[in-house]
């Protein structure tokens, strides 16, 4: 799902879903930055199908690398069913 949109760079989101290691109680969000040329046209919360290429970026600023997925292709998708 889009977890966030960067307001900085127009093509720079985060795409991820919630992830539980052990129970309920510690459901947490876990994503990656993507870049997505169309990410405008994305909302907040919608669920996408996306495959792309894994590479890094540098943020010069915190001297850190970083990864990132270009994004190829991406389809909007239906929200899992809870089983």
């Amino acid at each position: 799902m889009v977890i966030k949109k960067s307001e900085n760079a127009a093509s720079s989101l985060i795409l991820g879903r919630f992830v539980m290691t052990c129970c309920a109680e510690d459901l947490s969000m876990f994503g990656f930055v993507c870049d997505y040329a169309k990410a405008e046209a994305l909302e907040l919360d919608d669920w996408v199908k996306y495959s792309g290429i894994i590479d890094k970026d540098y943020i010069e600023k915190y001297d850190l690398w970083y990864p990132v997925i270009y994004v190829k292709d991406l389809e909007h998708s239906n929200p899992p069913k809870n089983n």
